[in-house]
């Protein structure tokens, strides 16, 4: 990304660039289509000419079976300011291609443009609310998934996102090339105050993408826990936090993505919830274009570091024709996940609280890690002591995390309210083969 006007670097968001092979579109052939797409963005311009004077020579027929379209026009899709709608991501192009002018001569040629065609690969977008620290989108981007948009009240959270910017590269914005766009504070990052055109609007302004209504992959989101959460000896169903999953829904249906996650604490099932469990059941029934379905699932089951327990609520658009589903748990590979295993000079743990159930961490994975930071661990000297933030890490697989400048405290409230990675990746996965129905 660089900046067209060098002297307003601090005042406007950088405009992306894009190389091409080809340095004119009026020499461009067929076979020259060589696809140069990053993160997130539109295909260089060049791109597009190429595609229109192939649509022009060629006119292809692509194979319905397979699930694509029939004129090479129809992915081109081109939009406003000649920004490209995701559709041009996200057909899956096939080997079946066949041209209405059928010469043995241009038999070679056909294949070097189907090869490169199929490197039009579907990009799997994600739009993220409530993403804290981003353990959901982390484990996301695991299952080549790219979440371009992710928000959150807490502006710690946003500094954290800032501190560990991946792409940063040269210029202020370089990094929404590959890291998308986060949303925060009480403006911004404000569910109830949020419309999905202005989400539209900020795409397409920051990282030169339409996305229109239905466009998006998935939705996810894991409003606050913290007023159902018996880990809260004030927990209360009248709590405000309780009610922020109802703008979650409201965003969902506004933008009618493909699939929709809601993650929370299980407690939303139990007897004190009920009220609250059933406005939600009734919110969801009167959400016409989707299915839904839940389950209580364990992160441990999916190849997380924690024994950590969620409900999940995951909606289905109904236009895909495929049912609601969950990935099936396994069997925690203890020599990769057990507690020992990870901080071999940690013999014992336990949560903290409650009864405290002291455990090898020879045998299990880690309890549950609350915002609260109560748990303990325990040397082969018994000495009880709490994780260091350093350990903090490793047990939500994100060694490495710079949280400069970010208090002890506010570090363990990111930590501890996280969705695990694998756990998320897990579900991701099991989304893109099973239920979006795209191979890896």
């Amino acid at each position: 990304m660089t900046n067209n006007n060098s002297n307003s670097q601090s005042e406007n968001i950088n405009t992306m660039t894009f190389t091409s092979t080809t340095a004119n579109p009026n020499d461009l052939k067929p076979h020259q289509m060589l696809i140069e797409m990053g993160y997130g963005h539109t295909p260089d311009p060049y791109f597009i000419e190429s595609l229109k004077y192939f649509n022009q020579y060629d006119k292809p027929v692509i194979d319905k079976e397979n699930n694509v379209v029939t004129h090479l026009a129809d992915v081109l899709a081109a939009k406003e300011n000649g920004m490209v709608s995701l559709e041009v991501y996200q057909m899956q192009m096939t080997s079946s291609l066949e041209t209405n002018y059928g010469k043995e001569k241009r038999k070679s040629e056909n294949k070097m443009i189907v090869a490169q065609l199929e490197q039009l690969k579907r990009q799997l977008f994600v739009a993220s609310f409530f993403s804290g620290v981003g353990g959901f989108d982390r484990g996301a981007r695991r299952a080549g998934f790219q979440t371009i948009i992710q928000s959150d009240y807490w502006d710690v959270a946003a500094k954290a996102f800032e501190l560990n910017i991946s792409n940063r590269g040269s210029g202020k914005y370089c990094h929404l090339q590959s890291e998308g766009i986060y949303l925060a504070g009480e403006m911004l990052g404000n569910i109830t105050e949020m419309r999905f055109d202005q989400i539209q609007q900020l795409i397409r302004e920051h990282l030169k993408i339409h996305v229109g209504i239905g466009d998006l992959d998935v939705m996810i989101g894991g409003p606050p826990c913290q007023d159902q959460s018996k880990c809260n000896n004030f927990r209360d169903i009248l709590g405000e936090k309780n009610h922020l999953i109802f703008p979650y829904l409201d965003m969902i249906e506004a933008a009618q993505p493909r699939v929709a996650l809601i993650e929370q604490v299980p407690d939303m099932l139990g007897p004190v919830f009920e009220i609250l469990w059933q406005k939600v059941r009734s919110r969801l029934n009167r959400m016409r274009n989707y299915t839904w379905n839940y389950k209580v699932m364990n992160a441990k089951d999916y190849g997380a570091r924690q024994d950590r327990k969620r409900l999940i609520i995951m909606l289905v658009r109904r236009d895909l024709n495929v049912p609601v589903s969950f990935p099936e748990p396994t069997t925690p590979d203890l020599s990769k996940v057990a507690v020992q295993s990870l901080l071999p000079e940690v013999y014992h743990f336990s949560p903290g609280q409650y009864a405290d159930d002291i455990k090898s961490a020879k045998d299990n994975v880690f309890c549950t890690m609350t915002a609260s930071g109560s748990e303990y661990v325990y040397g082969l000297d018994g000495v009880r002591r709490k994780p260091t933030i350093n350990e903090r890490l490793v047990l939500t697989e994100l060694e490495g995390l710079n949280l400069d400048g970010i208090s002890t405290t506010d570090q363990k409230i990111l930590l501890g309210n996280m969705v695990q990675i694998s756990f998320s990746e897990a579900l991701f996965r099991h989304i893109k083969t099973n239920i979006l129905k795209v191979a890896d």
